[in-house]
């Protein structure tokens, strides 16, 4: 009897013992790191060029981010549309939060996908710009109601400075402005027939060319872009009014 006691008594130590020495030691127990959801601001834009968009606003939409992680939001991407339909689309489900682009496609864009402009954008460093209607001089165009019969060339049909401004003010002046296929196509004496060659180069190359009689490009390219030795061989027929640059749709 005393035995079994013995044994007993030995065993209950031995596992105090062990329950001692498990609690004396420090646990080591790695508790992983909550995740942070990655909530990105989306920066919008139009173009047939994307990647070379993508390479001028990525350092923005970045920017951007790094300034608003209080508002949990750590990541800035870029989200480029094919046209003005698309990115309607990508406003209205959320998909781009910001729009930036002239005044006419932003209006037209905003409207149609239920965003606001918020802010106003400068643009190469200027605040406000405008539309310049030019011709060559060997046209022996001097003024834009010299533009009747026959052809200009404007950039695409949802350019403020490229499209909107210069047709606007043809018409307020009485030219009686018709679209055509192409260059190639006859005006007649009463019309100014109009193309789009869907870039400034494009126009300054056809006027150079021949193909068309007279371009229109905002001010800043006209005397940024435009080498003096090009400007040379060109006539002012008008400026348009100013407007802003750009505005920021949200």
């Amino acid at each position: 009897m005393k035995r079994k006691s013995f044994i007993l008594s030995g065993t209950l130590i031995g596992i105090f013992l062990l329950l001692a020495s498990c609690t004396s030691r420090s646990v080591s127990t790695t508790i992983p790191a909550p995740t942070v959801p990655q909530r990105a601001i989306v920066l919008g834009d139009i173009s047939d060029d994307p990647a070379e968009v993508i390479e001028g606003s990525q350092p923005f939409a970045n920017y951007l981010a790094s300034q608003l992680s209080e508002f949990g939001i750590n990541v800035g991407e870029v989200k480029i549309a094919r046209d003005t339909d698309e990115m309607i689309e990508l406003l209205a489900s959320g998909e781009v939060d910001l729009y930036f682009d002239s005044v006419y496609p932003a209006t037209v864009v905003g409207d149609a996908s239920g965003g606001q402009v918020i802010l106003r954008r400068w643009r190469y460093g200027v605040e406000e710009y405008q539309s310049v209607i030019f011709a060559t001089k060997e046209s022996g165009i001097t003024s834009i109601a010299e533009l009747q019969g026959h052809v200009i060339a404007f950039d695409n049909q949802f350019s403020t400075s490229g499209f909107v401004l210069p047709a606007v003010t043809l018409h307020n002046a009485g030219i009686n402005l018709v679209g055509k296929e192409n260059h190639t196509v006859d005006v007649k004496s009463n019309e100014t027939g109009f193309v789009f060659s869907f870039d400034d180069q494009n126009t300054l190359q056809w006027i150079s060319n021949g193909f068309v009689d007279a371009g229109a490009t905002d001010d800043y390219y006209y005397e940024k872009m435009f080498s003096d030795e090009i400007r040379a061989n060109l006539v002012e027929l008008a400026r348009t009014d100013f407007v802003l640059p750009q505005v920021v749709v949200a």
